[in-house]
């Protein structure tokens, strides 16, 4: 999930199966952005051209259930000045979004309004905080289609795919 180092985004889970739709067809991801020390905000972007962008009615496209502290996690209290998790506004890389704010210490599933499938599609090693682009060969590097995405933390962060 990645909460320790802020602007650090992660990308790599697609609405679609990325290697099959084509453009012009529209392709969404869903993005997972550190905005404070131990604070995320989860949105969705789509492909606009060349890059990505923000796609407006992000905040209805995804279930997010908070399910409290994680048992693993820090302890009670340990983070109490962190925001309370829930929808809220922020600004990420200069632009407005409206997304769900994920605490670091909490266990969270996030899942798609519709009940639709995730695909998480294998990205190239990270270069810095920016979001690394997938593999671009469809049979080099993991994909796994799914439909809840649990995130939460032990030692470390972690995500984990339920089919």
């Amino acid at each position: 999930m990645g909460a320790r180092f802020p602007h650090q985004t992660t990308a790599d889970i697609f609405f679609e199966d990325y290697f099959n739709t084509p453009p012009p067809d529209t392709r969404h991801r869903l993005s997972n952005t550190c905005v404070a020390w131990g604070e995320n905000v989860v949105y969705v972007e789509e492909e606009d051209g060349p890059g990505w962008s923000y796609f407006l009615f992000s905040e209805d496209e995804i279930l997010v259930q908070d399910v409290g502290e994680a048992p693993e996690g820090p302890g009670p209290g340990i983070l109490a000045a962190l925001h309370p998790p829930g929808p809220d506004d922020y600004i990420v890389n200069g632009g407005h979004v409206k997304g769900h704010r994920i605490l670091w210490n909490h266990k969270v599933c996030v899942a798609r309004e519709d009940g639709g499938t995730m695909h998480y599609h294998q990205a190239e090693p990270r270069q810095g905080p920016e979001p690394p682009p997938i593999m671009v060969h469809p049979h080099v590097g993991s994909h796994y289609p799914f439909r809840i995405l649990t995130l939460g933390s032990q030692v470390q962060n972690y995500r984990r795919i339920r089919m």
